[in-house]
């Protein structure tokens, strides 16, 4: 019954609400102790799928049946089953969430949203190091309504400790574990499964699967990754092809202006929404929708286009969505990738700001100066990419044709 992908582009991931199941249970008998506390280059291997998860799953599930992961802040799940395997580790995971997820309908307080947040599980294993927060996404891009989306090899070769689960394949799990069948590939040639074909696919590599089992292993790793790893900016940065990203060498050098302008060349064909970032707090005198708050990171969705602020004034230039960011701490951007994924992924996205340009990169990259202010963007050396474009302004013109920026209808080119 599966469905076999050769070429496709990742893109955004869309509307889906991802929960990570992170499998770190098994006996670790080969390790002689807990696999994923076993460190590769000073961190321990649990953390590379934690971060591989982090852009993208709005909660995180440990499978495990030690109390030595309790302290990574994410709810551990003991097997319901013993015995059972991986599967029967990635059944009680979401066993335990839909559990949750009734506990938080009966209460007055719970979510609209909490069923969809539990429809979608990402199930990857803590000995898979170098799967990186761009693979997870494009795997979830690539996962449309099937029940399982699975890396594969050809024949009989599948990578599920690296694939999406649909919820609705409990009833039949269960069966499963209670014949004695914990075989997962079984599973897969039952249910509507999408492949990745992996040698045929743009950003998957056979060696993103190398699984750490032994001390040997892990020697191994750390050799090959020490000889031929790409820098990490190279590797891990999630690519979001609609999104237009805009950063100014300095203040007043005409983003918001640009910004302003492709918003209303963009708005006749496509809905687009526009973003505002700002790396600091301050009052707000007409503080729009406030969609999340603390007392670091505050996000708004701005409700009135006769605003002087920059918003409103994407607002009036044609967005159908501005929303504007406001945070104390540059980790906090993590935070809001995840609200970036459930963002359309057919429409276009202008963000004014480069404080996503370290952890995410954009189908464009537009640089502006001005002669009057600094010619360099700190910190822009040390990104994985340059701009796609750098435009000097001046007289309230640039030297370079916005013009010749679109959106395509699946990514931002210039002609």
């Amino acid at each position: 019954m599966g469905q076999v992908i050769q070429h496709s582009e990742s893109q955004l991931i869309g509307k889906k609400e991802i929960t990570g199941i992170l499998l770190a249970g098994g006996k670790s008998s080969r390790m002689s102790q807990e696999k994923g506390l076993v460190l590769l280059y000073g961190k321990p291997l649990v953390t590379y799928a934690l971060e591989a998860f982090a852009p993208w799953c709005t909660e995180i599930l440990i499978s495990s049946n030690s109390h030595a992961y309790d302290h990574l802040g994410c709810r551990v799940v003991p097997d319901i089953i013993a015995n059972s395997g991986p599967m029967g580790g990635i059944y009680s995971c979401m066993l335990q969430s839909q559990s949750e997820e009734k506990d938080a309908k009966a209460s007055p307080q719970s979510s609209k949203n909490t069923e969809r947040n539990k429809e979608w599980f990402f199930v990857l294993s803590c000995d898979m190091p170098r799967i990186t927060s761009k693979t997870v996404a494009h795997i979830i891009s690539l996962s449309g309504d099937a029940e399982i989306t699975v890396p594969w090899h050809g024949g009989e070769h599948y990578e599920p400790l690296c694939a999406v689960y649909s919820r609705r394949l409990l009833p039949l799990m269960e069966s499963y574990i209670h014949e004695g069948n914990f075989k997962i590939p079984d599973l897969i040639k039952q249910v509507n499964t999408r492949r990745i074909l992996i040698p045929d696919d743009p950003v998957l590599n056979e060696a993103d699967f190398y699984n750490v089992n032994t001390r040997r292993e892990l020697n191994e790793l750390e050799k090959v990754m020490s000889d031929n790893e790409p820098a990490t900016s190279e590797i891990d940065l999630p690519h979001l092809p609609q999104v237009l990203m805009i950063a100014g060498t300095g203040r007043n050098v005409g983003k918001t202006t640009l910004a302003c302008r492709l918003i209303t060349q963009t708005a006749k064909g496509f809905t687009v929404t526009a973003i505002k970032i700002s790396p600091h707090m301050h009052q707000q005198e007409d503080p729009g929708e406030v969609l999340a708050e603390t007392n670091d990171y505050l996000l708004l969705r701005e409700g009135g286009s006769n605003s002087t602020k920059d918003s409103g004034r994407m607002l009036a230039a044609g967005a159908t969505e501005v929303y504007y960011l406001q945070l104390r701490h540059r980790h906090l951007i993590a935070e809001f990738l995840k609200f970036l994924q459930h963002l359309p992924s057919n429409q276009p996205v202008i963000i004014e700001s480069g404080a996503l340009l370290e952890l995410a990169q954009p189908g464009l990259f537009v640089l502006v100066k001005n002669k009057n202010g600094p010619t360099e963007k700190p910190g822009l050396d040390s990104l994985g990419y340059p701009p796609d474009v750098v435009l000097n302004f001046e007289n309230n013109e640039f030297d370079v044709d916005p013009g010749r920026i679109s959106f395509t209808g699946e990514k931002w080119v210039i002609r």
